[in-house]
């Protein structure tokens, strides 16, 4: 049985998606970012890798409490941005796979703009920290390069840079959760339209991202024009109150997806 994709957007400060998936017919779960202090106030987005709010940390403790898969056994993924980073460990504590039992960061997964509440910390101070808030045992930030944070090169906010990652992360994501796992992946708002490819309400709000704080979404994972691309459930959209979509899925074995 093939697993779920599951992404998460972080609680208040910053924007964190959750994604569940399952390898390799995939379905994904989106709930949207959760508060982080770059949420409360623009004056707050210069303010470097900034953490959740007492509201962001709250909501992800409402998150481990609402998600419909806690009897399963998850893969987590996430940004190394401390928002996505915080969502992951405190909305999905207890619900870790115990053969991999740490969260597991993908530098591709990092939110797109360049202002300092985008950027992350360099790799030496990001294992300080999490050092100090005794989790680095429940962290592997082996696939967290030097320079990530640099927001240069294959790191920059362009648009060919971005899709170029997106699509890297997925590769990632199919390649990697094993067959009938569950995986999780903790984002962020913008970067969310970037994996999914739909931008029809990504700036409904006003705010650069589609989704409401803690929203769920499930898409399946598929191969299509030889990209990998993510196709929303009907049952996902039904939950959100938008029409259905009939989309012919097919799944990497070339299986229909049910």
């Amino acid at each position: 049985m093939a697993g779920t994709l599951h992404i998460v957007r972080h609680g208040e400060v910053c924007p964190l998606l959750r994604y569940s998936i399952r390898t390799l017919h995939i379905y994904v779960d989106l709930t949207t970012s959760i508060q982080a202090l770059h949420n409360i106030s623009d004056a707050n987005r210069t303010i470097l890798d900034p953490i959740l709010t007492s509201t962001g940390s709250d909501q992800a403790r409402a998150l481990k409490l609402s998600f419909p898969y806690r009897d399963r056994p998850i893969i987590i993924f996430s940004s190394p941005l401390r928002r996505a980073l915080q969502t992951a460990l405190i909305g999905f504590d207890g619900l870790l796979k115990p053969e991999t039992g740490k969260v597991v960061c993908f530098a591709e997964a990092q939110e797109t703009g360049t202002s300092p509440c985008d950027t992350g910390r360099a790799l030496d101070d990001l294992a300080q920290f999490l050092a100090e808030q005794g989790v680095a045992d429940h962290v592997d930030l082996r696939r967290v390069p030097r320079g990530w944070d640099s927001k240069t090169g294959e790191w920059s906010e362009r648009d060919d840079a971005v899709e170029v990652r997106a699509q890297k992360l997925l590769g990632f994501l199919a390649e990697e959760v094993e067959r009938g796992s569950d995986v999780v992946l903790v984002t962020h708002g913008f970067f969310i339209h970037y994996l999914i490819e739909d931008w029809d309400d990504y700036a409904v709000r006003g705010n650069a991202c589609g989704f409401q704080n803690c929203e769920f979404r499930s898409y399946a994972m598929v191969k299509k024009d030889g990209r990998v691309r993510l196709e929303e459930t009907d049952r996902s959209r039904a939950l959100r109150n938008a029409p259905p979509v009939s989309v012919g899925v097919t799944a990497f074995d070339g299986k229909s997806i049910p």
